[in-house]
């Protein structure tokens, strides 16, 4: 099929489908549209997955008459900070106005003297990678929105909702295959816009301010992209990422005054705006804040689109940074990772409410990925990629749960989940199978563990490969602390609870299960993941296609089959279902310390140790200062 149909399937009709659910009167209309809209999605996707890998040049549109399409996308992104510059006003918010005039200021520098009259090259690239995460964004996102049917019933901005869902999806997939760096940018800055709106979906104050926070940080970011484009123009003469691989520094005059090193300086300022959009430390603060939006905007955000944009950004220009010889900007970039990997998770140990607990996994997995790409072989970008999918999965799963319980519940704090086995036994036992997938094996979180780990004891620097093993281990441990804790209170029955009759919301419940089942399919189909969707350049010592899944499966787990693992999983899960009979009789109250009555937590664990109020103060100027760093090992 053409590329450029599909192409069209993935971006352009989610947006055409999101003006329809908004401009169609009644819900059940635009119920249909937004399930029309996840069909098309998810087909689009599988074809062109089946497709394979190709290249499109997108020059003019014929309308009556021929269009330039690169003049329109410029002409968009000045109409997209104006936008930025209109909400920064209306909020009074000022940080969003000065950075707002800042990307108008480099923007406008950027396509009136630096841009040149470039011959036109590949607009977009369908490789292996963007073949992944357009799998990721297409077939989760569909998932969500149908989720969403159910669980945005009876809200007065429905229609609004479900357009800038549908526009994200779009503008996430043309960003994804964007090769075009002008091209890019503008779809960067429109995910900004729509997480921006959707997080300020409910209209009240914690809202705006929580999307005027995410708003200014994404903006931050979008300043460092930009910059980064405008001195690959510069240095590179191009402004294709394809092209970057046989480019060559040309170094004009006027930047004369850096050092040789600074061939990489580009790709810091790119990995910067990686770091804000994936909210890595110091810029955590953002997604822990976008909290206060619906849940499905929390799963869009978290799984599938806005955050992977980021990490999906530091594994295209891993290769890059190789070839120009940037093994201190990679340093770095394993630290920051490594840093936001544990630090977060210790984070989220403090936390009761289940979303924030998700925000900040979220975040620390994010971390683990960055880091990968940071030790840049071809086995820690492999973990990259398998982490990346395998979170999307899974973290895309327990969001969705948590927004089931809350209905159930109508509450997000764990503490009020305990003994739901007995009230709601299928999202139960959906949630802990979520919780399990991302902390044992068989599952793919674990592998892309034991890859990290693998790749990082290869590290070439001793030294770092010691603190990169270090942040790896407390990591995992402070994870798996938190995540056996949530499924524990959600399977601790009290005595001679009995199951209400359950009330099923098919729209949000299937999604559940079909991402439960994803997870199960996903290790199953891991040999095939590994041999077929992951294809390195030639820089890692790889040949195409020569990632043979013998040596990723013996470094995981010594030569077995991940299917044979999950067929053991399964089993031993099974035995104690079938087998093992608890008499009520058994049963006894909760433990509570010889006091007659459960201990009071106080609203969190540990908080005056390791509370948000505790850490962040010391660890937000540590990620800036690590920022800092990262300039400084370029241009020094």
């Amino acid at each position: 099929m053409d590329g450029l149909l599909l192409l069209s399937l993935t971006v352009l009709v989610p947006v055409l489908f999101g003006i329809i659910s908004y401009l169609v009167p009644g819900y059940n209309l635009k119920k249909y549209a937004v399930i029309l809209c996840a069909l098309v999605l998810s087909v689009a996707s599988l074809l062109i997955l089946y497709n394979g890998p190709q290249n499109l040049t997108v020059e003019s549109i014929n309308i009556g008459m021929s269009l330039p399409v690169s003049t329109i996308i410029i002409a968009l992104d000045f109409l997209l900070l104006l936008v930025f510059l209109y909400f920064g006003y209306k909020d009074r918010e000022y940080k969003v106005l000065g950075l707002a005039v800042l990307q108008l200021a480099l923007l406008a520098y950027l396509e009136l003297f630096v841009a040149g009259g470039e011959e036109a090259g590949i607009t977009f690239v369908i490789d292996d990678l963007s073949i992944v995460m357009c799998l990721i964004v297409s077939l989760i996102g569909s998932l969500i929105l149908l989720y969403s049917i159910g669980y945005m019933k009876g809200d007065k901005n429905v229609s609004s909702f479900f357009l800038i869902m549908m526009v994200f999806l779009g503008d996430m997939n043309a960003l994804i295959f964007a090769n075009d760096l002008t091209w890019l940018f503008f779809f960067w800055e429109g995910t900004t816009l729509c997480s921006f709106l959707l997080i300020r979906h409910y209209r009240d104050e914690p809202s705006i301010k929580a999307s005027d926070r995410a708003l200014w940080m994404n903006l931050l970011g979008g300043i460092a992209l930009v910059c980064g484009i405008i001195l690959i123009e510069m240095m590179y003469n191009t402004r294709f990422l394809s092209e970057l691989f046989t480019a060559q520094a040309t170094m004009p005059g006027a930047l004369s005054f850096l050092p040789a090193a600074a061939i990489i300086l580009p790709f810091a300022f790119m990995a910067v705006g990686a770091f804000t959009k994936s909210a890595l430390m110091p810029f955590n603060s953002w997604l822990t804040g976008a909290m206060v939006a619906p849940t499905p905007v929390s799963a869009l955000l978290h799984s599938s689109t806005m955050v992977n944009a980021g990490v999906y950004m530091l594994i295209r220009i891993a290769p890059l940074i190789l070839i120009f010889g940037g093994g201190l900007l990679s340093t770095v970039i394993t630290i920051v990772g490594g840093f936001s990997f544990m630090f977060c998770a210790l984070l989220a140990l403090s936390q009761t409410d289940s979303k924030r607990i998700l925000a900040y996994s979220t975040i620390s997995y994010l971390g683990l990925i960055a880091m990968c790409t940071g030790i840049n072989t071809w086995l820690a970008i492999t973990a990259a990629v398998a982490l990346l999918v395998f979170h999307a999965v899974s973290k895309g799963l327990l969001f969705l749960c948590v927004g089931e319980i809350t209905h159930i519940i109508g509450s997000r704090d764990i503490e009020q989940m305990q003994g739901l086995i007995a009230k709601a036994p299928l999202v139960t036992v959906i949630t802990v199978i979520g919780l399990i997938s991302l902390m044992a094996p068989p599952f793919g979180i674990f592998v892309g563990k034991w890859l990290a780990f693998q790749s990082a004891s290869t590290f070439t620097q001793i030294g770092w490969s010691l603190v990169a093993i270090f942040f790896i281990i407390f990591g995992s441990i402070f994870s798996v602390f938190y995540y056996s804790r949530w499924a524990g209170k959600l399977l601790a029955t009290k005595p001679a609870e009995t199951a209400p009759p359950a009330h099923h919301d098919w729209y949000m419940e299937i999604p559940l299960i079909i991402l439960a089942a994803g997870i199960f399919v996903s290790v199953a189909l891991t040999t095939i993941f590994f041999t077929q969707l992951i294809d390195l350049p030639d820089i890692y010592g790889q040949e195409p296609g020569g990632l043979v899944v013998g040596e990723v499966l013996r470094s995981a787990f010594g030569g077995f089959s991940p299917l044979m693992f999950l067929i053991l999983f399964i089993v031993i899960l099974l035995i104690p279902i079938l087998i093992i009979r608890v008499p009520k009789t058994s049963l006894t109250p909760t433990y509570s310390c010889g006091t007659g009555k459960e201990p009071d937590i106080g609203g969190g664990y540990f908080e005056t140790l390791i509370g948000e109020s505790k850490l962040l103060k010391y660890l937000n100027p540590i990620g800036i200062l690590l920022l800092a760093i990262l300039f400084l090992a370029v241009l020094l």
